[in-house]
């Protein structure tokens, strides 16, 4: 895969650990998978203010995404109702590379 997939879960749920274990025994995680908890941030932890804390945890995890892949050009954002394309779609999103180096190789 030419991508490199950073799946960031939150650090706080019981099941990160175990998912992350999942993750790693299928697919071996290494340089193209990486499996991190992000922490909840200190304001959003206890309070009760918030008529939706659930809320504004994905808003936060949405707004800073990209510190997970400072070197990405695109950072891609999941939710349960994301639809994977293959058939050609990279072809249609992307420009191939005309050098013939793999990047990966450098």
């Amino acid at each position: 895969w030419r991508a490199r997939v950073v799946v960031v879960l939150d650090a706080e749920a019981a099941e990160t650990p175990e998912l992350c274990d999942v993750l790693e025994a299928r697919f071996g995680l290494g340089s193209w998978l990486r499996c991190v908890g992000e922490d909840l941030p200190e304001f959003l932890r206890g309070w009760h203010a918030l008529r939706r804390p659930k809320f504004a945890r994905v808003h936060w995890s949405t707004f800073w995404a990209d510190r997970y892949a400072p070197d990405a050009d695109y950072v891609g954002l999941l939710d349960s109702d994301v639809v994977f394309h293959s058939f050609g779609a990279d072809t249609m999103l992307f420009v191939e590379d005309e050098s013939g180096v793999d990047e990966e190789e450098e």
